[in-house]
Order: C-alpha cells, then structure tokens, then sequence
C-alpha cells in the first residue's frame, strides 16, 4: 500500500510516505523496484523473498511442532497469567528455557 501511495501521490516524498506506514525510505524504494519488476518477471518471484538458511533452529522438529500447538492456545490454557501473547511470554515457554516447569506446556526431547 505504501508503494501505491507513493506512485499515486503526487509532491510525496519517499520518506514522508514510508513514515506514514512505520517504514523507512530505503524499504519502500526495494518495493517499488519489486513492482517496476513485475512487467518483466512471475508475480511470486517479485514478491516473495528468497529463502534464506541462517542459523540452524535449536529445537528440533518435535519441540518445534509441540511449540506452535502451545501457541494455537491461550496463554490461560497453558498455565499463564496473561490474556495474549507477547515475546516475553513466548521465552516463558520455549523448549530451551529453565523455567518450563511453572507452565502446564512440557516439551519432549
């Protein structure tokens, strides 16, 4: 929406528009190179970034999938006091965090 904005709004500036949205100058430019891309190019690859390896997860496939079920329930249902999740619920009941035992989520190895 920013870069349809931008190319729609006549006298905006990059920043002013990016700001508008919560991003800065130099994202909205890569978009709009994206959609100047899109006469010549599939719409998935203008798009959707490439994958990207980084670094190796630390849980493995079972704590992974064990942890998203604990996310797809309510903080209350996992035996914490909150009424949403937030990131410092989340390291609350990660597989690698000392603290499991005060949650009803347990994480096989």
């Amino acid at each position: 929406m920013a870069a349809i904005n931008y190319l729609e709004e006549d006298g905006a500036t990059l920043q002013e528009v990016a700001e508008r949205y919560g991003y800065t100058a130099g994202w909205l430019s890569r978009w709009l190179d994206r959609l100047e891309r899109l006469a010549d190019e599939p719409f998935e690859e203008v798009v959707y970034d490439e994958h990207r390896s980084g670094r190796p997860s630390k849980l493995s496939d079972k704590e992974h999938e064990q942890f998203v079920e604990a996310l797809h329930k309510s903080p209350e249902e996992v035996g914490l006091d909150a009424p949403a999740w937030s990131v410092p619920l989340l390291v609350t009941i990660s597989p690698r965090n000392s603290t499991l035992s005060t949650v009803s989520v347990t994480f096989d190895d």
